[in-house]
């Protein structure tokens, strides 16, 4: 079903986009305690050049020029910089061959953090690129000389990047998305929406009463989805006559959020840095009407928080860090679902039931295979799965795969109870489940 080539960068890739017309991929890559590639390549040649002219006995000898002894830097490494300095780039990729287009190398220990693809009202339909970057950051503390919000444009044939200006600004820019033909940016604690200008971005309105700092922004119609780093997402709502931006929903249980994306226009799937996966979604009461037709001080804050909260209908425990999910089909014409990926290179889908009666045969499946199939460290199945928060609205795929490697006999006492049949019965729905998808 997968396949993969593998197309070797320069640096650490942060973030990409595909261009919607040249679909070439835009890549930003950045690594820290790390030298630039020139002075790199400066560092390796004196490395190469003292090592070919002295041998062992510190006696000078003629370099012979045979590099066929030369390793890999993926299997040796690379030179080594202090903390807080930075080696960062822009790529456009060709993704059938792998070929580097164009290449943006920053100077000055500037750093590549954030992307998106902007189209701005006042200039059409054409596509900027932007860039969020910072100079000399130092993680911890956090510091910094200068952060910036940059916009290229593209020409040759949207084949290279020219830089039009950059905005400085006093956080560095995390999260970069479009909303409405302008630019939404999270700067540290900061939500601003931006215009484009001549000399630089102009601001047109911004929020501050976010708890730590922006990670991420997703907008659909008038809404926006703002994912705080800590304190998971944030619902705002954009009045345009006001100028004015109002946090109107959020969670009551912290996320640390490192992926997300939209499900429908009130529900958002997020991974955290525990390991969990999440669904949550907005439930608006028919009386309460769309946020769009609220009055301002409806927006007030209660116990310092939004007015209305989040629900959490789904929680599960991956045990990896989630670092992408997406919403796909992964065959034509097949059901949409929730593709998943993890820091330890795993790949996970999450596949909406569409019947009661499937819901109830999997659950009871589970319980079962909990019941007949314990793990061999005496781990509790179910204390794994809610490891952070108690799992729900979920059932474990990978427990239930488990049902055609136990004993027959066991099987069958399942089979009898589920479906009062055979076990290639059971071994049937959970096939159905599996070509439903792939």
């Amino acid at each position: 079903m997968f396949n993969q080539t593998v197309y070797p960068l320069r640096y650490t890739p942060r973030d990409f986009l595909i261009h919607p017309i040249s679909l070439n991929l835009v890549i930003i890559e950045t690594d820290h305690c790390a030298y630039p590639f020139a002075e790199k390549n400066m560092i390796t040649d004196t490395f190469k050049l003292a090592d070919s002219m002295t041998d062992a006995d510190g006696e000078q000898r003629m370099d012979t020029g045979d590099s066929d002894d030369e390793l890999p830097e993926s299997f040796v490494g690379v030179p080594k910089n202090q903390p807080g300095r930075w080696a960062s780039c822009i790529s456009i990729v060709n993704p059938i061959n792998g070929q580097t287009i164009n290449r943006i190398e920053f100077e000055d220990n500037e750093a590549a953090f954030s992307l998106a693809m902007v189209e701005f009202a006042k200039r059409g339909k054409e596509k900027f690129l932007v860039v969020g970057t910072a100079k000399d950051y130092e993680l911890c503390p956090r510091k910094w000389s200068a952060c910036y919000v940059r916009v290229y444009q593209f020409y040759d044939g949207y084949r290279r990047l020219r830089e039009i200006h950059r905005t400085k600004t006093e956080d560095l820019p995390l999260a970069l998305c479009q909303y409405k033909g302008m630019l939404l940016a999270g700067i540290g604690k900061t939500l601003r929406l931006y215009d484009i200008g001549k000399k630089k971005l102009l601001k047109k309105c911004d929020a501050r009463n976010f708890p730590q700092m922006i990670r991420v922004i997703h907008t659909s119609g008038h809404r926006i989805y703002v994912g705080d780093a800590c304190e998971g997402f944030h619902y705002v709502t954009y009045r345009e006559n006001e100028r004015q931006m109002y946090v109107f929903a959020d969670q009551p249980v912290p996320r640390f959020v490192t992926s997300s994306c939209i499900v429908d226009y009130n529900t958002i799937a997020l991974g955290d840095k525990f390991g969990n996966f999440i669904v949550t979604r907005l439930n608006l009461k028919k009386d309460e009407g769309d946020e769009t037709s609220w009055h301002h001080a409806k927006f007030g804050s209660f116990l310092n928080a939004a007015p209305s909260k989040l629900l959490d209908p789904i929680q599960f425990h991956v045990g990896e860090t989630v670092t992408s999910i997406q919403k796909a089909r992964l065959r034509p014409g097949g059901d949409e679902v929730l593709v998943y990926s993890t820091i330890m290179g795993a790949i996970g889908v999450m596949v909406p039931f569409k019947t009661k009666p499937d819901v109830e045969f999997f659950t009871n499946l589970e319980q079962h295979m909990r019941l007949h199939n314990k793990p061999i460290c005496g781990r509790d199945h179910l204390a794994f799965r809610s490891y952070y928060t108690p799992v729900c609205g979920t059932i474990d795929g990978d427990m239930c795969e488990q049902y055609s490697s136990i004993d027959y006999k066991k099987q069958q006492s399942i089979a009898t109870e589920l479906v009062k049949d055979s076990p290639a019965e059971v071994v049937k729905m959970m096939e159905g489940i599996r070509t439903m998808v792939l």
